[in-house]
């Protein structure tokens, strides 16, 4: 990441010319193509290609995706990178604010993919990284974090589908936002909200489970971006009242539980099932929600519960 943000972006040159990053991507392809393949056929691996030139087979992933990552994707992230920075010089604050009217913007990069794309995990993987770093205070402005997010937001459900899977990425993105702490702009917090929003309400996804030989379509009730968005949302309300305030904090968690619960299609992955038999998958989950209901005076703690289909009659969430 920091050889592509220091020295291809800033030198204007492209990653294929770099004299590290090519062979750098073709580790982490042998990372990442090793674990599948040892998982499916034990103690073997794949040497993937560099990526330099076209693949001779469109078929073998170990040539496809490397070329792909290389000469089609990255280059895309770097645009993405550029047009991040652009947002920052262009509003109020930034040294081209003067200029901004007549400077033609190109439109925000976007990809295709075909219904059955190989995953490109290691590119998702970079942009993710270019992401949080794109949201670190210092690197942007309020008005323009606004834009960037939604941007870095698009391109990453194109490339990576069901954003909500994605654990590292919101390990590291929550406390670059929480940095912020009471200066982060409101405008800047609604876009986190409705994209975060955006992400968690995408279709489930077909899981097998080889042992039964059914496949289930799971929604993102249990995962990671489930957890963290609640997290955030709890950490906000005890910066500030002001940064979320107490009907914010319940209109905002009303709105996800019933957005989330419509991803879910079995009915024993719905919110009050889950909440009501300790499902292990959703502890952490429910961990944040315990916290979140903690942070609301009685009465709006009560009118919340009977909102989302919990019976009174369970332990009563204490206030610390």
């Amino acid at each position: 990441l920091r050889s592509i943000r220091i020295d291809v972006i800033k030198n204007g040159s492209i990653p294929v010319s770099h004299d590290m990053i090519p062979s750098v991507l073709q580790l982490l392809h042998l990372a990442n193509f090793s674990t599948r393949t040892c998982a499916v056929r034990g103690r073997r691996y794949l040497v993937p290609d560099a990526g330099l030139t076209a693949p001779r087979s469109i078929g073998a992933l170990e040539d496809t995706v490397p070329f792909d990552s290389l000469r089609r994707y990255l280059p895309l992230l770097m645009q993405l990178s550029l047009e991040a920075e652009v947002d920052k010089r262009v509003v109020i604050g930034g040294d081209l604010y003067q200029i901004s009217g007549s400077i033609e913007r190109n439109p925000p990069p976007a990809i295709s993919l075909p219904k059955n794309a190989p995953q490109y995990q290691v590119v998702v993987a970079l942009l993710e990284g270019l992401f949080v770093n794109a949201c670190a205070p210092g690197n942007s402005l309020d008005a323009s974090l606004t834009a960037s997010f939604a941007k870095f937001s698009s391109l990453l459900q194109q490339l990576s589908g069901s954003v909500w899977n994605e654990r590292a990425f919101f390990v590291c993105l929550v406390p670059v936002l929480l940095r912020y702490k009471t200066r982060l702009n409101l405008k800047v917090r609604d876009t986190i909200i409705s994209t975060w929003t955006s992400w968690l309400s995408t279709p489930a996804i077909e899981v097998q489970d080889n042992d039964k030989d059914t496949t289930t379509s799971n929604g993102p009730m249990t995962s990671a971006g489930h957890e963290h968005f609640v997290l955030l949302l709890n950490e906000w309300a005890s910066i500030s009242n002001l940064l979320m305030p107490r009907d914010l904090l319940s209109k905002v968690s009303l709105g996800l539980v019933g957005g989330v619960d419509k991803t879910e299609s079995a009915s024993e992955r719905k919110f009050n099932n889950l909440w009501k038999n300790d499902d292990p998958d959703f502890s952490p989950v429910k961990k944040q929600y315990e916290r979140l209901l903690a942070l609301l005076p009685e009465t709006q703690r009560n009118q919340w519960k009977e909102s989302v289909g919990l019976q009174r009659g369970e332990k009563p969430v204490t206030t610390p």
